[in-house]
């Protein structure tokens, strides 16, 4: 019950702040393209209608098509109309310290990691989070009061400034000792760019 509402809530963040896309439709969409292609990420590599992997290229295949359309539309857009505090909008304007700009497919493989590595891991402590703070209710009412200290200092409708969240220390380590007892990522692929011998 947990999980999928931190996943979906983890993803519409993450789509809000790297690509400005606040309808929550086509973030639904999304999002159930995202969770075909994580489904079969780790899965057999049988290219046959019907298997995980199959599905996951298909979604994949999908998601690079919807990212290039975003990154066409913003293009077309007023530079004036733009989020300049997000992701996209930064990769669009600024290049690297040669002048060279990023291609349309380099920023869709951006975003792509972005967007996976934005919500993914985050919703997977999320949840587990929660599992310990249900069975640990004395954490509970301590991570309340210190976030209960920082509201009192706010003004109504401020945002938190990273000297905010410095504050929040208990908090922190809370979610420090979650993520130490349960590693949000369960794996990752590797791939060698040289021969080498392991054991002799």
């Amino acid at each position: 019950m947990v999980y999928p509402a931190a996943k979906l809530y983890a993803f519409e963040t993450a789509c809000r702040l790297f690509i400005s896309i606040s309808d929550r439709k086509h973030i639904w969409e999304l999002h159930h393209l995202f969770s075909e292609f994580l489904d079969g990420v780790i899965s057999i590599p049988l290219n046959f209608p019907g298997t995980k992997y199959y599905r996951a290229k298909k979604a994949v295949k999908h998601i690079r098509g919807e990212l290039r359309e975003i990154i066409t539309q913003r293009k077309s857009s007023p530079a004036g109309s733009w989020n300049p505090e997000d992701l996209l909008s930064y990769l669009l304007q600024n290049g690297d310290e040669n002048g060279r700009f990023l291609t349309d497919d380099e920023i869709v493989n951006n975003l792509l990691v972005f967007l996976i590595a934005g919500h993914e891991p985050t919703s997977s402590t999320i949840t587990s989070l929660v599992k310990f703070l249900a069975e640990m209710p004395h954490v509970y009412r301590t991570i309340l009061q210190e976030q209960r200290e920082i509201a009192k200092l706010k003004k109504p409708g401020e945002r938190l400034k990273p000297e905010d969240i410095r504050m929040m220390k208990y908090s922190w380590s809370v979610v420090s000792e979650v993520i130490r007892l349960v590693p949000p990522v369960i794996g990752a692929f590797r791939v060698a760019l040289e021969d080498f011998s392991y054991g002799g």
